[in-house]
């Protein structure tokens, strides 16, 4: 059962909207001030906060900002209720991780859509944090460079693509292969080639960020996984990795083959069409001369 914080100064708001959560089957918690709240998060580690940012000892800006100062995992879905018309303390909500905001005096169907939605992304997240950890506890499955292996990549892909079609984020799939590595393996000691991959992957591991996550699928194929990520992003931080690369003494030239895909982009529907989006774009990497990068742009 997801579990829901009321946190309201006035009671009777507070009552309609606790009673509405108890309707739809969720467990309810209640705070009367912005103090209140913050410990009820931290002790109760709620899936939902219905948050007022008008509340004395501390107001819902300030709750937020001390969510996100002190990083309270899991995070709850956070919907701002307000009676301020004023634009700026919405935004501001926003920054600081809210997903959504419904103005006083709200209508309780409205506010029982909302509240709805944020538990159906709460519970998406959530799965994916599932599958983060999961993959975690697999890494060992490629004793050579410690990343992911392709069946964890197939679950993270699906949770990942899923999240991003309901948040309305962006999602970028990039793939870096290395061209060297069958001539490695044949006029060298596997080893030398080994050692090779385990470069590249901390190469790659040195620019990832806590979400994404890094997987081989192949001899010698990573794929990487950027929740949150427009394609803007994807580009630097291929750039990053490149960088990486060299300082660790890895060419990223002609050796490497590197393909970015991002969701949302008209062609691509589902978690499988965006892994197949980025290995059409990593067949055209493969097909240059020099600077053997390619986005996707079509099938």
């Amino acid at each position: 059962m997801a579990v829901v914080l009321v946190a309201d100064d006035d009671d009777a708001t507070r009552e309609v909207m606790a009673e509405l959560c108890c309707t739809l089957g969720l467990r309810v918690l209640q705070a009367v001030n912005g103090e209140e709240a913050l410990a009820s998060i931290k002790a109760n580690k709620p899936d939902v906060v219905l948050l007022d940012l008008e509340m004395p000892k501390l107001d819902g800006l300030a709750v937020l900002e001390s969510l996100r100062a002190h990083a309270v995992a899991p995070a709850p879905g956070v919907i701002i209720v307000t009676a301020n018309t004023d634009a700026t303390g919405k935004m501001r909500g926003t920054e600081l991780g809210a997903i959504d905001f419904v103005d006083k005096p709200f209508r309780v169907a409205e506010l029982r859509k909302r509240i709805e939605r944020v538990v159906s992304i709460v519970r998406l997240e959530r799965h994916l944090h599932s599958a983060e950890n999961v993959l975690a506890q697999m890494r060992a499955h490629d004793p050579v460079t410690g990343a992911g292996s392709f069946g964890m990549l197939s679950s993270a892909l699906e949770a990942c693509f899923t999240c991003a079609r309901v948040t309305g984020k962006d999602l970028s799939c990039v793939v870096v292969s290395d061209e060297l590595f069958p001539q490695l393996l044949n006029g060298e000691k596997r080893s030398n080639a080994d050692t090779r991959l385990r470069k590249i992957a901390s190469s790659i591991e040195k620019v990832l960020r806590g979400a994404d996550m890094l997987f081989r699928v192949d001899h010698a194929e990573f794929v990487m996984l950027l929740p949150g990520t427009p394609e803007v992003g994807a580009r630097r931080v291929i750039e990053r990795v490149g960088e990486a690369l060299s300082q660790n003494g890895l060419e990223d030239g002609v050796s490497l083959a590197v393909a970015a895909a991002t969701y949302p982009h008209p062609e691509i529907e589902q978690a499988s069409t965006l892994y197949r989006a980025v290995n059409v774009s990593l067949a055209q990497a493969r097909s240059r001369v020099e600077r053997r990068v390619a986005f996707f742009e079509g099938f």
